[in-house]
């Protein structure tokens, strides 16, 4: 069948409605979060051009962008200076924000940006190093 990208799509790339459920829950805060499943998203592009083809057809393409928000937000304290950490050094930050997350608190109390952003970035450090051979 062809992708006519519209909210409920029956193309092979989109998710059979019946399959997937919405669900609401409330966080820590006072905001409502509605965590939504395939059957309530418009189904991706067909043809993604961009750097990133299957990141982008999969949504996810804006988690990068939080990344990139935590990396703004601390580029005066990070900059360059996180090649001179060791690949354990942002691990062990990493499972710390992640810490944080799971004991509810999803937002860092210094930059108020998402947790999990915070751990992405440190994983994406300690992966960055591991590429250059980096020692642990």
């Amino acid at each position: 069948m062809r992708h006519e990208n519209t909210e409920y799509c029956d193309c092979d790339n989109c998710v059979a409605k019946s399959n997937w459920e919405s669900i609401e829950a409330s966080p820590t805060s006072n905001e409502t979060v509605r965590i939504v499943s395939y059957d309530t998203m418009p189904c991706p592009p067909p043809a993604p051009s961009g750097r990133w083809p299957i990141l982008e057809s999969i949504g996810i393409l804006g988690a990068l962008d939080e990344v990139e928000a935590v990396a703004a937000s601390n580029a005066d304290k990070h900059g360059r200076k996180w090649i001179t950490k060791t690949i354990s050094h942002h691990d062990a930050k990493a499972i710390k924000h992640l810490g944080t997350v799971q004991c509810g608190e999803p937002f860092d109390h210094e930059t108020g940006k998402r947790g999990r952003a915070h751990a992405a970035l440190r994983l994406l450090m300690a992966l960055g190093l591991e590429l250059l051979g980096a020692k642990r």
